[in-house]
């Protein structure tokens, strides 16, 4: 009996399985889609270089505290998603999704009512990143679960959605603050993110037990068995002891910090190092949105289908080549911003493709959530570390510079790192 016969839940055969009113095949692009258009409104969070000023001027307060709920609400997002990927696998992804979505709702409509910049954060920060947390990961798990034969490509599209977002959210977050003022603006915004889960969470499932898609099966070995590495399925413990997961771990923090450093001031950058105007640097920040969309199912093609070490490396050539290009040519070489600006977008995308991808190849689905929880702390400290470097260096210095020569020099020790140690550990590590 094929392995598409039968499901072990239910005992609903798996030719009868439908989603969205479709086969499982084509309906489970549907469920793509939905992750995309959830993601969407988290990715406002990459409109946040729009907010920061509007968020500075009314609560009067510094740059490096206007920062705070940004680099908070990725900390919070990324420390906290060790302990819910775990959950993630065992309940009902659309309830969680529902859920933790009314939770981003209140978060975003508190956030609005604050009376000082420290209220704000808190509410921001805890409130909509912690329902932001579980609505991130519940897609990215159930692309992994869904799409076994093309993981880095089905995460990759599933997170074009959040990529995307500022293409939009940048120019009318720019006219909303300006109609309605900063905290209405996200009071709204908090009300179209509760309507959108309330409509899209009920179709959201995971695929029953035994179920591959058509036409698809696991590699085997000579011998006709599963092969030994798709047999293993690291636990957390396992995965600690191997050399790789703390190579992926680095090179996911050294992208993010770049990666969340460059997006939280694109609008400083080109206001301040590249003299262009307030409105030009409003539509770049919508055009640069689509460069870390596409990176993401760009970079999730290549990693399905070239070696970590090369695809991973090549990423990080490029962010150091950008970041050296942008401290060198501030003034009036706007050529320089319109070119490596989107680029270090393009590749921050996609490592948020490459990351969840590596983490199920490396260490098995089975676990991805869990796994991938772990990774993902990564982030949390690339937030940190990113926005700290920026806000510290701009106080001291007066501009942002040398925090471009820092990330270039953090992204070629991650070339190292890849070299040495970015690859599938050792199957006989349990």
């Amino acid at each position: 009996m094929s392995q598409n016969s039968i499901s072990l839940k239910d005992n609903i055969p798996l030719q009868r399985l439908t989603v969205l009113g479709m086969s499982p095949d084509k309906g489970r692009w549907g469920l793509i889609v939905i992750g995309a258009v959830i993601f969407f409104f988290i990715g406002a969070i990459y409109s946040w270089s729009i907010f920061r000023g509007p968020i500075q001027k009314h609560f009067g307060c510094s740059s490096t505290a206007a920062g705070l709920p940004y680099m908070l609400f990725f900390a919070v997002q990324a420390f906290l998603m060790p302990f819910i990927g775990p959950y993630i696998d065992k309940f009902n992804p659309g309830r969680v999704i529902l859920l933790n979505g009314i939770i981003m709702s209140s978060g975003l409509v508190l956030a609005s009512y604050a009376r000082n910049i420290y209220e704000f954060t808190a509410a921001f920060s805890l409130l909509f990143g912690l329902g932001a947390t579980a609505v991130y990961a519940a897609p990215i798990a159930l692309a992994s679960k869904w799409f076994v034969d093309k993981k880095g490509f089905a995460i990759g599209l599933t997170l074009f959605g959040m990529g995307l977002a500022p293409l939009i959210m940048a120019p009318l977050a720019v006219k909303a603050i300006a109609h309605f003022g900063v905290l209405q603006t996200l009071r709204l915004l908090g009300a179209i993110i509760f309507a959108v889960v309330a409509v899209l969470f009920y179709p959201i499932k995971f695929p029953p037990p035994g179920y591959s898609p058509e036409g698809w099966a696991q590699p085997l070995s000579a011998s006709g068995e599963l092969s030994r590495d798709e047999q293993i399925q690291y636990s957390g413990a396992a995965m600690y002891k191997t050399r790789s997961f703390y190579a992926l771990w680095f090179c996911f923090m050294v992208s993010s910090a770049g990666g969340l450093m460059v997006i939280g001031i694109t609008h400083q950058i080109a206001v301040e190092m590249y003299k262009i105007s307030e409105a030009a640097a409003a539509f770049a920040i919508s055009i640069f949105a689509f460069f870390n969309a596409a990176g993401r199912p760009v970079w999730g093609l290549i990693i399905d289908r070239v070696r970590a070490k090369i695809a991973a490396s090549v990423s990080f050539v490029l962010i150091a080549g950008a970041a050296l290009a942008i401290a060198a040519g501030p003034g009036d070489n706007y050529y320089i911003f319109y070119v490596s600006v989107p680029l270090i977008w393009f590749c921050y995308g996609g490592w948020l493709s490459i990351a969840p991808s590596l983490t199920a190849n490396f260490f098995g689905v089975k676990n991805s959530s869990r796994n991938y929880g772990a990774v993902f702390t990564a982030f949390g400290a690339g937030a940190v570390t990113g926005n700290l470097l920026s806000g510290s260096v701009k106080d001291f210095y007066g501009d942002y510079n040398f925090a471009f020569y820092i990330l270039a020099a953090s992204s070629l020790t991650a070339v190292a790192v890849i070299i040495a140690a970015l690859e599938k550990p050792d199957a006989s590590i349990k």
